[in-house]
């Protein structure tokens, strides 16, 4: 290589490596179906699916607040809390929901939580 060939090689811009496809993370979800659907108190639309997903900070801070302990059974406004915090619905929609559907997707709930700081 001759002076030149080593000058233009030392100043000769390197190609960028091509950018991989960066892949979501995937977060764990539960849909439950609704026997009983209900109209949405804002909006008058019918929910015929609650889904949950397993929870962000932002949901962790909402669930601490609920004061639930380990071992001990939930208080209906604990679970109705916890509801809110994973599917994202308002509390007042929550309020809304047949006793069967409510009781199922609070067993279903709990299983998200598993591995969260503070379970």
């Amino acid at each position: 290589m001759n002076t030149e060939t080593k000058a233009a090689a030392a100043v000769a811009p390197t190609a960028a490596p091509e950018p991989t496809a960066a892949v979501a993370p995937v977060w764990k979800e539960i849909r439950h179906a609704l026997t009983h659907p209900i109209a949405d108190p804002e909006t008058g639309e019918l929910i015929k699916e609650i889904v949950m997903r397993e929870p962000d900070v932002e949901a962790l801070e909402r669930i601490d607040g609920l004061g639930m302990e380990e071992g001990k059974r939930m208080k209906v406004s604990q679970i109705r809390g916890l509801i809110a915090a994973l599917s994202g619905l308002p509390d007042a929609t929550i309020g809304k929901m047949h006793k069967n559907d409510f009781a199922a997707i609070g067993e279903e709930a709990v299983p998200l939580l598993e591995g969260a700081p503070g379970n």
